[in-house]
């Protein structure tokens, strides 16, 4: 997981969200952030395509998508939030993704659940996983592939 989490205040409008997020250089940019109130308690997540799915509505209803506001980051959480406890299995928090249709899970406290720890996304739990293959495949160069154990009651 990662624990040094850009988040986005529920307050910010949606023309800072584009420019200082989403379409910002450098490390700031990503497909989706955690948002939390002023106390910093997350309330959501929200992703590019939260942000296209609006101006989509927008413009199909006869507005300009850009001058609709004051639309603020907190208009365009569209779900209840997904999240993962810290001491959950990658499997675990891999199967959750794929339930929920989505690529990051915000961490939280197990006894506060609006407490952000950090954020896993499917690229850190594939990078957990081609660690695991990468050490087993090193094992098997130095003991050789895995043999069958014979079975002692076979005879």
């Amino acid at each position: 997981m990662t624990t040094n989490v850009v988040t986005v205040p529920a307050s910010m409008p949606i023309r800072d969200l584009m420019t200082q997020r989403f379409f910002a250089g450098g490390d700031q940019r990503h497909p989706g952030y955690p948002v939390v109130d002023r106390a910093g308690k997350l309330i959501g997540m929200i992703t590019r395509s939260n942000l296209l799915d609006h101006w989509t509505d927008a413009l199909l209803g006869g507005k300009d998508a850009i001058v609709i506001g004051p639309i603020i980051a907190y208009d365009l959480i569209d779900r209840q939030v997904v999240t993962a406890c810290p001491s959950e299995s990658c499997r675990a928090a891999a199967e959750r993704m794929a339930e929920a249709g989505v690529k990051r899970l915000p961490v939280v406290a197990p006894d506060d659940p609006d407490r952000l720890l950090g954020i896993v996304a499917l690229g850190d739990l594939l990078q957990a996983r081609y660690r695991l293959l990468n050490e087993e495949s090193k094992r098997e160069r130095f003991y050789g592939p895995k043999r069958a154990v014979p079975d002692p009651l076979a005879g």
